[in-house]
């Protein structure tokens, strides 16, 4: 294992840093600085860092179309058997018409496509709605995300399915 040293760093260096840290003057000759890496948690800074919250490109989408008072159990969007990996995934699920409660199931299934590994109900119940669900998951080989109807509903409904591999 090397053993620690220090380097000779001149103050003109960090001037930013040492400002902000308050050491005032700055030292006149130089500073000694270690190779030894002390964990340390940044939360000032004078520069920002723009970020905007979006989705993944909404491309090509996986649906069934608009499904009038569907029964429960309708799949109204599938991926199809997807290749493992890392997945970006974006539901959005839309109903009109509703003359009461709409549930929705959306989940991974496994690749047999014979049962869900994993499932959330969705409620709606407003006379016009619409959920948007972004998620960011790992697939197995040919598993894939779907979205289908828990309950029969009056309401026309429609779900589209966005994937983007990673």
């Amino acid at each position: 294992m090397p053993q620690p040293f220090l380097s000779n760093i001149t103050s003109t260096f960090f001037i930013n840093l040492i400002n902000r840290l308050g050491v005032r003057p700055p030292p006149p000759a130089a500073f000694l600085m270690s190779n030894v890496v002390t964990p340390v948690s940044i939360v000032d800074s004078d520069i920002s860092i723009p970020a905007t919250l979006t989705t993944q490109r909404l491309d090509s989408a996986s649906s069934a179309g608009i499904q009038a008072a569907p029964a429960g159990g309708v799949v109204l969007a599938d991926t199809g058997a997807q290749p493992a990996g890392n997945y970006l995934v974006f539901a959005m699920i839309g109903t009109a018409n509703v003359g009461g409660i709409s549930d929705y199931i959306v989940g991974r299934r496994n690749a047999a496509n014979a049962a869900y590994l994993w499932r959330q109900v969705f409620s709606m119940n407003t006379a016009t709605g619409i959920q948007q669900i972004p998620m960011f998951l790992t697939l197995l080989l040919n598993e894939r995300i779907r979205v289908e109807t828990n309950l029969a509903t009056t309401a026309s409904v429609e779900a589209n399915l966005f994937i983007q591999a990673l």
